[in-house]
C-alpha cells in the first residue's frame, strides 16, 4: 500500500513538476517494489532474483534518468540491463509454448519498430484473450462481439501494418 501511494506521489510530482517530490518519491517507488519482491512466495525463487535485479537496475535507470545532469545514455544502458535481467526471470519458469505463441507474435511485432504493427498485434492478442476468457473461464456479456471486433480491427491493423 505505501509502495502504491509513493507511485500516486510521484505521479502528482511529474504532473505538477516537483522536482523535490519526484527525486524522493520515484525512488521509493522502486525500492517498495523490491521490498515486495523479497515479500513474497514466488512460484520460482531464481525467477525472483532476477527480478530483484532487475528492479535494482530500474531504481538505477530511474535515478540517472531523473538527475538534471545529462546521465541519459547511462539510463537507457540500465533500463536496457533491465529488461535483459526481466527476460532471464521469466525463462528461469517452465515454458509453456502455447500461451507463448501468442506472446511472441506481439514481441516480434513490436520488434520491427512499427507501432502499427504493434497495435495490431497487441489488438490480436486481446482479442484471443477475450475469445479464451468467453471459452474456458467465464462466458462474457456480448462475449461474441466483443472478441469479434477487435478481432477484425487487429487484421485490418496488421495489413495496414505492411506499408508502415
Amino acid at each position: 500500500m505505501a509502495t502504491a501511494a509513493l507511485a500516486v506521489a510521484d505521479w502528482v510530482a511529474v504532473v505538477v513538476s516537483s522536482k523535490p517530490l519526484e527525486y524522493a518519491t520515484k525512488p521509493g517507488v522502486m525500492m517498495g517494489l523490491i521490498a515486495v519482491a523479497l515479500a513474497v512466495h514466488p512460484t520460482s525463487s531464481t525467477e525472483r532474483w532476477f527480478f530483484v535485479g532487475a528492479l535494482a537496475l530500474g531504481l538505477l535507470s530511474d535515478v540517472f534518468l531523473m538527475l538534471p545532469r545529462d546521465l541519459f545514455l547511462l539510463g537507457l544502458v540500465a533500463a536496457l540491463v533491465e529488461h535483459v535481467a526481466y527476460i532471464a526471470g521469466f525463462r528461469a519458469r517452465d515454458f509453456d509454448f502455447l500461451s507463448s505463441v501468442f506472446m511472441f507474435m506481439v514481441a516480434s511485432a513490436g520488434g520491427t519498430g512499427s507501432l502499427v504493427a504493434l497495435a495490431g498485434a497487441l489488438l490480436f492478442f486481446y482479442s484471443d484473450a477475450i475469445l479464451a476468457w468467453n471459452r474456458f473461464v467465464k462466458p462474457i456479456r456480448y462475449g461474441r462481439i466483443v472478441n469479434l471486433v477487435p478481432y477484425h480491427l487487429a487484421q485490418v491493423v496488421l495489413v495496414l501494418s505492411l506499408v508502415s
